[in-house]
């Protein structure tokens, strides 16, 4: 493999939590190697790390679309009606800490699109920055 390939796929495995013994053997480079790709390649790895956790995501929101759906739906209703802010922020909350539940991780915001009655889209904002869009 040429030296530019190797640290692609160094990049791809350390993403996805292999140690550096298991990397070195599978792309046959030393420790001191795989230590300094590490360090050098640490910007890449969290931006794969983040793009891989995006898709796990993805595929989560698909899994559990119904009850997504009806969560979103609830978000929905519950802006239509005329309710004192803090039960309606009481809501929020419920409804963000039973999303978080799906996704195991902190949900900050919720961003809805509507066309006419229907949740279009959906933006996930999480506490850690990575961004789900469905």
């Amino acid at each position: 493999m040429k030296k530019e390939a190797l640290k692609y796929r160094f990049i791809e495995l350390r993403a996805m939590g292999y140690t550096y013994k298991k990397i070195c053997s599978e792309l046959k480079i030393s420790n001191p190697t795989a230590i300094k790709w590490g360090r050098m390649l640490s910007s890449e790895i969290n931006h794969q790390q983040k793009y891989l956790m995006s898709n796990i995501f993805s595929q989560k929101i698909v899994e559990q679309e119904q009850g997504l759906m009806i969560s979103l739906e609830h978000f929905r209703r519950a802006n239509k009606m005329n309710l004192p802010k803090r039960i309606r922020d009481k809501m929020d909350k419920k409804l963000l800490k039973g999303l978080a539940k799906i996704f195991i991780k902190k949900i900050v915001a919720v961003h809805l699109k509507f066309k006419q009655e229907y949740v279009t889209s959906a933006t996930f904002i999480f506490n850690d920055d990575v961004v789900v869009k469905t």
